[in-house]
């Protein structure tokens, strides 16, 4: 049989290959539309947290000191972090919360895992790419700095050291 270079030539390997693969996506697909504990509820929390939460006299909070923000400002009176209900979206303000961002970063304590990492790159590569390698840096030597919390096993085997003096 000759091949003719204006149709290429499909194998039934490649037909295989191909067949297990769409399969394989179908099921993630399948697997990632289904509800991980029942049908989702529109409230997460119980009822005593949302009459709290949604009453007239509730106050709300500094995500970062906890703090009742009594007040109409924009920033926490006590740590100075931005508070306002729409720092967000107020075109000066955001630039705030972006800060604090990338403010925990470098200097905070952040969860261990490859999403919360990655996210950190991401957002110094989206938002501020020239300085992109300087916030890089300092968050790298954070991240070197930082020593895993030691487990209980480890405390309760370990004497505390005696003082030669």
């Amino acid at each position: 049989m000759v091949e003719n270079p204006d149709h290429p030539v499909v194998n039934i390997e490649g037909l295989v290959v191909l067949g297990i693969f769409a399969i394989v996506v179908y099921a993630v697909v399948q697997w990632l539309r289904r509800p991980m504990q029942g049908p989702p509820t529109p409230n997460p929390w119980p009822e005593e947290v949302e009459t709290s939460v949604q009453a007239p006299d509730a106050l709300p909070l500094c995500h970062r000191c906890f703090t009742p923000q009594d007040h109409n400002g924009w920033f926490c009176p006590k740590c100075g972090t931005a508070t306002g209900p729409y720092n967000n979206l107020m075109p000066y303000l955001y630039i705030f919360s972006q800060g604090e961002v990338l403010r925990a970063g470098v200097m905070d304590r952040i969860r261990p895992g490859f999403v919360s990492r990655f996210g950190f790159i991401l957002f110094s590569f989206a938002e501020y790419f020239i300085a992109a390698p300087l916030y890089l840096y300092f968050f790298l030597r954070n991240l070197s700095r930082q020593s895993p919390p030691p487990s209980e096993l480890q405390n309760e085997d370990v004497a505390p050291p005696s003082s030669t003096d």
